[in-house]
């Protein structure tokens, strides 16, 4: 089996969080669920996509989602229809208050799914398991035992690997004393065909005592091939005019940008008689704490897709309407005196739209940086 990680930025969770994650996405009809905007965290941040990605690699097979919790990781799940999510955990924890209108190829079972002979069976029979349970290593231990011994050739991802016992878990040993054909013990012949990876770059990176969560896969089989193509490298750009002329700002210079830069009072109608009605930016706040950068662009243009890996980002729409996606949320749009806001590490592309040209402020960190998909490598 091909896994193309390249392919989990393409992944869209919107829909699917939109009629299933309780919150502000529902308008407000239903009551907070778990942290519900980590379900559309970036892969690198969560691992929701990650595990919608997976769930595309199958048809109509059995997927095994152990430690229902929120019930987040068995929506991401979910995501190819084709396939039954068995979600376990002898306890209903979270999910009954963060999901709405459950899929109907999702079923909750409140047991332990190793003391249930229905669990067992399924554990053998699906080809894909997502480990999120007791994180102290036991536990997980038990269960990769029960599947080498049962000559298991399915893939499972687990959660949480670098969890360790500062904690009070203790995930990391576990993980690091998983023999491969390239760590065992030096006295054992037998070939070993388990393979294992580090996908936090992919998952769930978010820091937790510090350090990444961490996520895993265990190759059962020993016959996936992981593709890292160039699709998933990433571009960073810290110079704001250049990321400004990339984006097709035809009147942009530094010396056009610092014009107006600090001057404690400035009206948009003078900006437009110095600088005309084309395309340009002006930057008029620049400090060690924030930059805030005016913007005239004409419907159909706008910026590439991309994020800040360490800054929110807000703008004030002075003039015009725009379409902005972003990610999680979808396409909105907005007009003039809206305020928008995305937080870091969040993908949005920017567009502007209607009869004229229309005029953004945007605020964010100094030279924050901007990232980009790397389409050219």
């Amino acid at each position: 089996m091909k896994i193309d990680l390249s392919k989990i930025n393409d992944i869209d969770l919107t829909e699917l969080g939109k009629k299933h994650v309780r919150g502000p996405l529902r308008n407000g009809k239903h009551k907070w669920g778990y942290r519900e905007n980590a379900f559309f965290g970036p892969a690198g941040e969560e691992h929701y996509k990650l595990l919608a990605y997976f769930s595309t690699l199958f048809d109509d097979s059995i997927i095994l989602d152990i430690g229902t919790f929120s019930g987040y990781s068995a929506l991401a799940l979910s995501y190819n229809k084709s396939n039954k999510v068995f979600t376990y955990d002898p306890f209903k924890h979270m999910y009954e208050n963060s999901l709405v209108d459950i899929p109907a190829n999702i079923e909750f079972k409140n047991d332990y799914i190793l003391n249930s002979s229905e669990g067992r069976s399924l554990l053998l029979e699906s080809n894909f398991i997502f480990l999120d349970a007791d994180h102290h290593g036991k536990f997980e231990n038990d269960v990769h035992q029960f599947l080498l011994n049962n000559r298991y050739e399915g893939i499972m991802i687990c959660d949480d690997i670098y969890f360790e016992a500062s904690t009070g878990m203790n995930m990391i040993d576990w993980w690091e004393s998983i023999e491969t054909d390239k760590n065992k013990k030096w006295w054992n012949d037998e070939k070993i065909n388990l393979k294992k990876y580090d996908l936090t770059e992919y998952g769930h990176g978010t820091l937790f005592m510090g350090k990444p969560c961490g996520t895993g896969m265990l190759d059962y089989s020993g016959k996936c091939e992981i593709i890292k193509n160039d699709r998933m490298k990433e571009i960073t750009d810290d110079n704001v005019v250049n990321v400004l002329k990339n984006d097709g700002v035809g009147d942009v210079d530094w010396e056009t940008m610092r014009k107006y830069e600090n001057i404690s009072t400035i009206n948009l109608e003078d900006l437009r008689k110095d600088l005309g009605m084309g395309s340009w930016a002006v930057r008029i706040a620049y400090n060690d704490t924030f930059g805030g950068v005016v913007i005239q662009q004409h419907p159909g243009e706008g910026n590439r897709k991309h994020y800040h890996p360490d800054a929110d980002e807000n703008w004030v729409i002075m003039e015009g309407e725009w379409e902005w996606w972003i990610d999680g949320l979808g396409t909105q749009k907005v007009k003039k005196n809206d305020i928008v806001v995305v937080p870091k590490k969040t993908w949005h592309q920017i567009t502007c739209v209607g009869d004229g040209p229309g005029v953004r402020y945007a605020v964010t960190k100094p030279d924050v940086k901007h990232t980009y998909k790397d389409d050219n490598e």
